[in-house]
């Protein structure tokens, strides 16, 4: 509450005290009391507006009563529209909204939403956007990825007969990608950790109304890749200082297979520096999903869950082979009890391509809130549609 607010009722009390015992002589201490009543229980119920529900906005802390939130806990593009449902706790400590009052979601990096009640919802709106621009990061559609490698070279090639000083010169299309051969064996074996930096609160009728949502920053040997949300679309990209090119790009669609018209799935075909990758459901048994993945030069793979009771990893298995290629490690596991602690982590054999990393890394980030997990093991959950 303002100081002025504070002055007008403390004028309205002291003309009421004035007038009670002007009214009435005698007993002016007995007689003042009456009206100071009420103007005691106004101003504990000014003093509360002010505890509870005073905003204050600068470029570093929204504070509401006695909460406080920072800027940077707060998703640049956490500001929740007009109509969508919110579910969260009030800032400023009360238990409940007032009437007369809207309330404006606003949600947290870790997926949590906080609530503010306010008179003035539009107002509050635009200065959150004002104050959360300087984080959001510019809205470029990523373009599209480079041709395939093996056509960089060939291209490479010709030109150098052709001209001698072709080799000195990059094609556009070879630096568009970054100079990386996504089909090239790694050479040797490792792991990375693949840390989702998008919660499932957030997760969840996020990704089509905002522009941008950094998912992953990952390190495959010497490459250091980012993945990100573009407006439903997956995007990875070869980190070059704060230049980012694209490599690999995917966007979720339902599936249309028999098994749709009861359990619901999704699909994620890719592009690969300009080479698709076909992903088709198939069913391994009563409680198993698997992906038949084809690629270019007739490559073929199995995407699919793996673990005796509960889904606790993800194999990508070439075919042919027994033993898979890439293993993405998931922690948590989806609806698992005491799930091990430790962050997600993905295991790759030296005979592996950056492709084959990046495959079940976008399809997890894809479907870890959604669908990856068994039929049985989505029926405990209660998951059933």
């Amino acid at each position: 509450m303002s100081a002025r607010a504070w002055w007008i009722l403390l004028g309205i009390c002291a003309a009421a005290c004035a007038a009670t015992i002007a009214a009435t002589p005698g007993h002016p201490v007995d007689v003042a009391s009456v009206p100071l009543i009420p103007g005691v229980i106004a101003a504990i119920t000014m003093w509360s507006v002010g505890l509870y529900g005073n905003i204050t906005l600068t470029d570093d802390t929204l504070r509401v009563g006695r909460h406080r939130l920072r800027v940077t806990d707060m998703h640049p593009y956490g500001v929740v529209p007009v109509g969508e449902r919110v579910d969260g706790q009030i800032m400023g400590g009360a238990y409940g909204s007032t009437l007369g009052t809207n309330i404006v979601g606003i949600q947290r990096h870790d997926g949590t939403t906080a609530l503010v009640e306010t008179r003035d919802p539009d107002a509050l709106r635009a200065a959150l956007q004002q104050v959360l621009a300087p984080h959001q990061a510019p809205f470029h559609p990523p373009s599209a990825p480079a041709p395939a490698p093996d056509r960089h070279r060939a291209a490479a090639s010709t030109a150098h007969r052709d001209d001698p000083g072709a080799a000195e010169r990059p094609s556009p299309a070879a630096d568009a990608a970054a100079g990386v051969d996504l089909w090239a064996p790694l050479g040797s074996a490792g792991s990375t950790v693949v840390e989702d930096l998008l919660r499932r609160g957030f997760h969840l009728g996020s990704t089509g109304r905002v522009p941008y949502l950094h998912r992953a920053d990952v390190q495959v040997g010497d490459v250091p890749l980012r993945l990100a949300w573009w407006q439903r679309t997956l995007a990875a990209a070869v980190l070059h200082g704060d230049d980012e090119r694209e490599v690999a790009r995917g966007r979720s669609e339902r599936g249309t297979g028999p098994q749709n018209l009861v359990w619901g799935y999704s699909l994620m075909p890719l592009d690969m520096g300009g080479a698709t990758i076909h992903v088709e459901r198939r069913r391994r048994g009563p409680e198993r999903w698997a992906l038949d993945v084809t690629g270019p030069d007739g490559r073929a793979w199995t995407w699919h869950p793996a673990g005796r009771v509960f889904a606790h990893r993800t194999e990508l298995t070439r075919a042919g082979d027994r033993r898979p290629v890439v293993t993405h490690q998931l922690r948590p596991i989806p609806g698992a009890p005491r799930s091990p602690a430790g962050p997600p982590t993905v295991t790759w054999r030296d005979d592996a391509t950056l492709a084959e990393v990046l495959m079940p890394v976008m399809w997890t980030l894809d479907r870890v809130y959604d669908g990856i997990l068994p039929k049985a093991q989505r029926l405990a959950r209660f998951d059933v549609l």
